[in-house]
């Protein structure tokens, strides 16, 4: 029984290994870190909210146009009744022409409660109003995008960074191995006395140095996987074991030519933001123009010297219905100034379109000849790798015969890594410059 419950303990151990690998591990693609990033940006989550928030605010000018109804209640307890003066004869005709009557016009206790109606029946600015809440939501929902476009970019860019990285570390330490294997037979040799201390120490040089870039690949790559983490919503401090599905030479070969084709975000931003600017001057035009207004009201007055609610004697109907025309008289002082400041807006909102179309066009133009340029650049610098691992062998192979020394092994190892990462480099530059291009059509 005793060894049942140790397996079993064994096996609850295993069990919790696995699934808190299982929780450890990211496999990543390109597309998936788009996904999560978009997901989890808290930029985009932000201008999701603006942009329910617009759409609320829309949903609540709409609202404007229904009429006002509320009740109201209210109880009043009058400690100084007031007294008004009247004529005498209006109530005694013998009373003389000079004689005055003080009459009180109210009781102890007075209360009124009942139904109010306010409605607007012609507002001439309410469609700009109303027009302009729904211009800003489609701001927001440019905004949106624009959040996105960024979110899009930089998790990509990290996303590269970070397997350039990666594929770095494999090299180094490729290289590493390589020199201390090399070492090792620099070690033998001298201690035979076949080499000398000169030829020894530049071998230990040379796996100190591999030493040191290795250590260094490392701090890039770790620090790399701490951006990429941060762009998917994760804390930079948590480790994950990260699987990479692509690689520099898949992502080099997986972009197409890309051509602008729609309206830019920033251009439909600024144009959107000039449509706002126009209704806001014909929202003041029409701010000049009358209003014709509808009231109304039900209910019921309370009156009596002693408080007695109960009374339906105490109680006097009351109840009307109004309509009348609001003229501005002095307001278009204001609404004149507003509409000059306004139309100063509008101007500098067109400069701005015009200047942003220029801006673009340029980006994209700078953007689209380092995409040609690194690809020319990594084309040569492929090739170049090529020939120098082809040159590598050959040497490697003449050493063996004693035809060469030992450094220009070396150097020939030295040569390899020196194109190897320039060739990965070059990959990189031009994956770097195919995001940018993404960045820039959308932008």
């Amino acid at each position: 029984m005793k060894y049942i419950n140790y397996i079993l303990i064994i096996v609850l151990l295993l069990v919790v290994n696995i699934l808190s690998a299982q929780q450890g591990t990211l496999v990543l693609s390109l597309d998936k870190v788009r996904e999560k990033a978009l997901s989890n940006n808290a930029e985009v989550k932000i201008r999701q909210y603006e942009f329910w928030e617009a759409e609320e605010q829309l949903s609540l000018e709409k609202t404007k146009r229904y009429p006002e109804v509320f009740g109201d209640f209210n109880l009043q307890r009058n400690l100084i009744i007031p007294v008004t003066p009247v004529p005498a004869k209006a109530f005694n005709q013998h009373a003389g022409e000079n004689d005055i009557l003080p009459l009180k016009f109210s009781t102890r206790w007075t209360g009124n409660t009942g139904l109010n109606l306010n409605y607007e029946l012609f507002k001439p600015s309410s469609k700009s109003e109303l027009k302009i809440k729904s211009l800003e939501v489609d701001i927001a929902n440019t905004n949106q995008k624009v959040a996105e476009n960024e979110a899009y970019f930089q998790a990509s860019k990290a996303y590269v960074a970070a397997l350039l990285a990666k594929e770095q570390v494999a090299l180094y330490e490729r290289e590493l191995i390589a020199k201390k294997q090399v070492l090792g037979v620099l070690t033998e040799r001298f201690e035979a006395g076949r080499i000398t201390k000169i030829t020894f120490n530049e071998g230990q040089s040379d796996y100190n140095l591999a030493k040191s870039r290795t250590a260094e690949a490392h701090n890039i790559f770790d620090k790399a996987i701490s951006s990429l983490l941060y762009e998917l919503g994760h804390n930079p401090h948590d480790h994950f074991d990260i699987i990479f599905e692509d690689s520099i030479e898949s992502l080099f070969l997986s972009f197409n030519d890309l051509e602008k084709s729609e309206m830019s975000l920033s251009l439909r931003a600024i144009e959107q933001q000039g449509e706002v600017l126009q209704y806001k001057i014909k929202e003041e035009k029409a701010k000049n123009l009358p209003r014709v207004i509808l009231g109304g009201y039900y209910g019921t007055s309370y009156f009596n010297n002693a408080f007695d609610p109960f009374k339906d004697q105490n109680f006097y109907g009351n109840s009307y219905i109004k309509t009348g025309v609001v003229v501005p008289i002095t307001d278009w002082l204001h609404s004149k100034k507003q509409r000059s400041i306004i139309s100063y807006q509008h101007q500098a909102n067109q400069t701005a379109y015009m200047d942003k179309q220029r801006q673009l066009a340029l980006s994209f133009l700078q953007a689209k000849k380092d995409v040609d340029f690194t690809y020319e650049q990594y084309v040569f610098l492929k090739d170049n790798y090529n020939l120098v691992k082809d040159n590598k062998e050959l040497i490697e192979q003449q050493f063996k015969e004693g035809r060469l020394l030992i450094s220009e092994v070396y150097q020939a190892d030295f040569m390899l890594q020196q194109a190897k990462n320039e060739y990965l480099n070059a990959a990189y530059n031009y994956i770097d410059a195919q995001l940018i291009l993404e960045y820039e059509v959308r932008k």
